[in-house]
């Protein structure tokens, strides 16, 4: 997982952290737009990176899976993703944007606990 860039290794073991992943395809994703709204961008992630929400492979995993799974809210991304999404905005790669009546989706944290909501995202170009 820590190869392909979906986790990262820390003191404790791995986590999951997809940041480097979507970073390797920010500029597929982003389609030479300097800002995307998060459904637009989740909707090109998950196309690119079938792994993550509501990407394909996701998809038929949690479908088939015996023990219980998580089911998260519509609106929520899982604790993995927003991970990796903030992580992206904290090395400057992106910037996560809440902007008034536009539909969100709320990252969540450690015990699926909702960390913010965001709207948008802004491609600043930083940190590769």
């Amino acid at each position: 997982a820590v190869f392909l860039g979906m986790a990262i290794s820390t003191g404790r073991g791995i986590a999951p952290n997809p940041a480097l992943a979507i970073s390797g395809f920010l500029d597929e994703i982003r389609e030479s737009r300097t800002e995307m709204s998060q459904a637009d961008f989740l909707e090109r992630t998950c196309q690119i990176l079938p792994v993550l929400d509501g990407g394909s492979i996701r998809r038929r995993v949690e479908n088939t899976v015996i023990t219980s799974w998580a089911v998260l809210n519509p609106s929520d991304l899982s604790p993995s993703l927003s991970a990796a999404l903030l992580t992206l905005q904290a090395t400057r790669q992106l910037r996560l944007e809440l902007k008034s009546d536009a539909p969100v989706k709320n990252l969540l944290g450690q015990g699926a606990r909702q960390i913010r909501p965001f709207s948008h995202i802004t491609f600043t170009g930083g940190g590769q």
